[in-house]
């Protein structure tokens, strides 16, 4: 019966992101077309406005996401399509990103640099950039005004990718249930 409901579940919940999808593809969209119309430009205030729902939809596109990643992973149909990736590429990428929310939180972002140049690594580019983009998140998030966040990558046997932030931490008391389901 467990499994019966959990299936149901994640059935609902990819249904549900997919039918979220379509309404919020479509507020992007037109959001995006008022930006560019040339023959009736937004003033200022329109296109502060516009931004807002922009990175509002943007963001709720990314949670919708995170569901349907989260419904394939219960139903085990989450591919993996491994290739050679250049890990510094990928935090440039999270960097650019993350760079706009940092900057209204008054957090600075670094790239430690690394001797030579970093191997490539094998592995799901948009699963490592979406891994590298929650770790850059929550550093940010849940960092204080100037606070830093600092990317690395280190190589001992295998290539390590680092984000370390100067935040509030996790208490003592809380760290042990960090991996528990929430």
């Amino acid at each position: 019966a467990a499994e019966e409901a959990s299936a149901a579940k994640s059935e609902f919940l990819a249904s549900m992101s997919h039918e979220l999808r379509t309404p919020l593809n479509a507020i992007l969209g037109f959001a995006q077309l008022l930006q560019r119309d040339r023959h009736t430009p937004l003033d200022e205030r329109q296109r502060a406005r516009t931004e807002h729902i922009l990175r509002g939809g943007e963001h709720l596109l990314h949670l919708v996401d995170e569901v349907l990643d989260l419904a394939r992973i219960e139903s085990n149909r989450m591919s993996v399509v491994p290739e050679r990736v250049h890990p510094r590429e990928v935090i440039d990428e999270v960097m650019g990103l993350l760079g706009p929310i940092a900057t209204r939180k008054h957090v600075a972002l670094h790239f430690l640099p690394f001797e030579g140049d970093p191997p490539f690594v094998h592995a799901d580019r948009a699963r490592l950039a979406q891994i590298v983009t929650n770790f850059g998140s929550n550093a940010v998030k849940y960092n204080r005004a100037g606070g830093e966040v600092t990317f690395a990558i280190s190589v001992a046997e295998r290539v390590r990718v680092t984000v370390r932030d100067n935040g509030i931490g996790i208490p003592l008391d809380q760290q042990a249930k960090v991996f528990e389901p929430f």
